[in-house]
């Protein structure tokens, strides 16, 4: 099947969420299915409020793969005012539904952010961030996330990226980065109040020296 890529739309955000959940699978986290969801919409917003570049690989209609990554000093994808307040209306209900549903939650995302600051802190100074890069199962082998990284590697380049940090962890397929040139520079592990426990890293990768002049 041909494989189409464009930017992210508003209308991809079911495909999405599927995808989020197949990737990452943070049931364990938050059993139950409605706060599962709001954690997920949740942290789409954020991308959708940070990003400056977006892209998905649709085949036959369904996204098959996904990336969102940030450039300093290039201006977000999704300009305006209203991806910031649909962030803010996105982290309320997740806010929300945990203290009615699941008071733990609340306590696990804390603690999930807890351990991406201490890994981000040990990383060094970055100035491009990878925010998501995913591929569904049923379309990985087929060159997907190479197009997607190489596609989100020329956008911060074109910005004068010197620096790129993505941030991983054991439910992904790290040895992807590892393959790209990427180096592990920090990783903590986030452990939880039922038990499991979640290992976090954070990639690195080295462009050129930023050459950017500011004023």
């Amino acid at each position: 099947m041909d494989v189409e890529y464009r930017p992210f739309g508003m209308s991809d955000t079911p495909d999405f969420v599927e995808l989020m959940d197949e990737t990452f699978g943070y049931g364990f986290l938050f059993p139950d299915p409605d706060v599962l969801q709001a954690y997920y919409l949740d942290s789409l917003a954020g991308l959708i409020a940070d990003s400056t570049f977006s892209e998905v690989a649709v085949s036959d209609g369904r996204v098959a793969g996904a990336c969102f990554c940030a450039a300093a000093f290039a201006p977000h994808a999704f300009k305006g005012f209203e991806p910031r307040m649909h962030a803010l209306m996105a982290r309320e209900r997740f806010r929300w539904l945990s203290e009615n549903r699941d008071p733990s939650a609340l306590l696990r995302k804390r603690t999930i952010d807890n351990t991406v600051s201490r890994i981000v802190s040990g990383a060094g100074v970055c100035d491009g961030d990878i925010q998501f890069l995913a591929v569904s199962r049923g379309f990985k082998g087929r060159g997907i996330g190479g197009r997607l990284l190489r596609d989100m590697l020329d956008h911060m380049r074109s910005w004068r990226t010197s620096r790129v940090l993505v941030l991983t962890d054991d439910l992904c397929d790290r040895g992807f980065y590892e393959h790209m040139g990427f180096f592990c520079a920090s990783s903590d592990t986030s452990r939880f109040d039922n038990g499991t426990s979640l290992t976090s890293y954070a990639y690195v990768l080295d462009l050129r020296p930023a050459d950017r002049v500011l004023f």
